[in-house]
């Protein structure tokens, strides 16, 4: 099924993008990447990798009888970094993820661009083939808004 809604669903992304752009700013950051690749070493030893994957079509949670869908849409937000130790990355990442819930918490509409914004999960980065992302999390952040319907 075609996404009913794309500019509302990009809306959405992006207004997370814009957040996640701001908050990371210091960081490599990478949209919808194609793969995921180490950034460049730092002299302090910490080099922070930011990506967000947002191009999935959103799950339609329940249709109103009327003019809006209710929609929920998961972007991804993979927090990771190169260099130290796995230990020393992976608090880094956690001190990341704080600062991403905070930010959420205090504007859960993303500016007006959705009506929930909240974090739905985080689990470890550890896979075999990519060691310099041992540490780092992955990031579940569920979106939920209205949006019209073709009739509406």
């Amino acid at each position: 099924m075609a996404d009913p809604n794309p500019n509302r669903l990009r809306a959405a992304h992006d207004a997370l993008w814009a957040l996640v752009g701001t908050l990371f700013a210091g960081d490599t950051l990478h949209r919808n990447p194609s793969g995921l690749k180490a950034p460049a070493a730092k002299t302090d030893g910490l080099a922070g990798y930011v990506a967000q994957h947002d191009d999935n079509l959103p799950e339609t949670v329940g249709v109103v009888c009327g003019p809006i869908y209710d929609l929920k849409a998961t972007a991804e937000v993979t927090i990771a970094f190169s260099g130290k130790t796995k230990d020393d990355r992976q608090a880094a990442a956690y001190v990341k993820l704080e600062m991403l819930k905070t930010a959420i918490a205090a504007d859960r509409q993303l500016g007006g661009a959705v009506d929930y914004a909240d974090i739905a999960g985080a689990q470890p980065t550890d896979v075999p083939d990519s060691d310099w992302m041992a540490g780092g999390l992955y990031v579940q952040i569920g979106l939920l808004f209205g949006a019209p319907t073709p009739a509406g």
